[in-house]
């Protein structure tokens, strides 16, 4: 394995790819020879990614993942344009302001139709055509709120900030458990699945749960979208060939304790 984490050659889709963390993603594949396609609901902020990677390197497909007709259609149009798939990146998610004591059950199945059921359609269509291909990767992006309960003290003082719902919590957990599922099953096409469950990632949060966030954590900061689009890279590449139906925090340790 000459160059484990070249991705020369190589066709990533990235769903929610014009994000913060898909677009980051996106961008760190393209770096490694991924040529990429990045689908999401906005052409606009789509058609900015491409253009910042350059259109001999990217691609955009308008997507709305909570129809399952769409999604097929996705699949297929990248077959069509692209002629094959090696990468899969299951980054697309929401999160909804949904407290306990006024929970309906539409918002559980608002989020789970995002964040899980659109997750497991994508990977039934991805896997043939990346077996096609010889094998392939699934990455899975979680959360590490899919691991560990929130902790409601970081949020003191903070209230306009969107937090864990019941329903973004269970969702990432169904992910983990759908992660492993999948390896098993795909493991005979060389298809390799894996997560990853980013920690707290800087934004626009206020700057006291910044500060509580930090100190909560061993690394002492927040985490960036370039840490995480780290990991999805590491395992998109022949570096993982190895490494299959895992779960991997970057957090900066704080689930560690």
């Amino acid at each position: 394995m000459s160059e484990p984490f070249s991705l020369d050659g190589k066709v990533a889709l990235v769903t929610g790819g014009s994000g913060r963390l898909g677009g980051a993603a996106a961008r760190a594949l393209a770096a490694a020879g991924a040529r990429v396609v990045v689908a999401g609901r906005s052409n606009e902020a789509l058609t900015a990614v491409v253009d910042e990677l350059g259109r001999d390197r990217a691609a955009a497909l308008q997507v709305d993942l909570a129809d399952e007709g769409a999604i097929a259609k996705l699949f297929d149009e990248v077959e069509r344009r692209e002629g094959r798939l090696s990468i899969l990146v299951n980054n697309a998610g929401i999160a909804s302001e949904a407290p306990l004591d006024s929970l309906t059950a539409e918002q559980m199945h608002d989020v789970f139709a995002v964040n899980v059921v659109a997750a497991t359609l994508c990977a039934q269509r991805a896997a043939p055509l990346l077996s096609a291909s010889g094998g392939g990767k699934i990455v899975n992006v979680g959360s590490i709120y899919g691991t560990v309960a929130p902790d409601p003290n970081l949020y003191e003082g903070s209230d306009a900030m969107v937090r864990a719902s019941p329903p973004y919590v269970a969702s990432k957990g169904a992910l983990v458990s759908l992660t492993r599922d999948l390896a098993v099953r795909l493991a005979p096409w060389n298809i390799q699945v894996n997560m990853v469950s980013p920690g707290g990632i800087e934004a626009d949060q206020p700057a006291e749960f910044r500060r509580r966030y930090a100190a909560r954590t061993p690394s002492g900061r927040m985490g960036t979208p370039a840490d995480v689009a780290a990991a999805v890279v590491f395992l998109a590449s022949p570096a993982s060939d190895y490494v299959t139906g895992q779960n991997l925090h970057v957090d900066g340790g704080f689930t560690a304790w």
